[in-house]
């Protein structure tokens, strides 16, 4: 087997489990019926996979891979203040939750099912997820270091408000997803300023109506 065609079937495996994982739980799936949906024999799924287990590691690094590490090499690479790196951030993960709906899923799913068992996976999962924390919550201190959000705003707590925003957000969306990309591109914006005027300083909501009642 040529290592095209091995990486092919790897990822074959990957994309079916997180299917199965949807549909019937991690607990509730077995190996065969990942290699019957598959398509291939149960053997081959050991020849990339020692067990259950390491499928589902497979499908945690890629979670933190294509969307963690994607989130947070976009915004490195923004060199605007707070609400633009904000906004590049929000796009990001927006866009992705879009385009990657059983990814996005699969991940809320697990969490949901291994949380509590004192497992590998679970200190995996933790460990994941305060990474997500962390890079948010230093994305906030720099607002408030450059003044654009409230001094007294706890940017922890702020970092797991918007991490569980949007993930209301996102399963909303999946639910009711609104009929056009227009409507699409409404309700995101309107879930990313309702977290913004969460946070913003007293006296920037006094400039802009100051501005507001001078216009014409």
């Amino acid at each position: 087997m040529t290592k095209k065609r091995d990486d092919t079937v790897r990822d074959s495996i990957i994309e079916t489990s997180i299917k199965q994982f949807l549909a019937k739980g991690f607990v509730g799936t077995s190996v065969i019926e990942i290699s019957r949906a598959v398509g291939i024999a149960k053997g081959t799924v050991y020849c990339h996979f020692e067990s259950k287990e390491q499928i589902l590691d497979s499908i945690l690094d890629k979670y933190a891979k294509e969307f963690l590490d994607g989130a947070i090499d976009e915004v490195s690479k923004c060199e605007g203040d707070f609400l633009t790196r904000f906004k590049v951030f929000f796009k990001y993960t927006t866009e992705f939750g879009r385009d990657h709906r059983e990814l996005m899923l699969v991940w809320h799913t697990l969490l949901g099912e291994i949380i509590g068992n004192s497992s590998e996976t679970e200190r995996k999962m933790k460990e994941i997820q305060g990474r997500y924390t962390r890079f948010l919550e230093g994305l906030l201190e720099g607002g408030k270091k450059e003044g654009m959000i409230g001094k007294n705003i706890d940017t922890l707590i702020h970092a797991r408000i918007i991490i569980a925003t949007l993930t209301g957000m996102l399963l909303v969306w999946y639910i009711e997803s609104p009929p056009t990309d227009d409507e699409n591109k409404v309700y995101v914006r309107a879930f990313r300023e309702a977290i913004l005027k969460g946070m913003e300083m007293p006296e920037r909501h006094s400039v802009k109506k100051a501005i507001i009642k001078q216009k014409p």
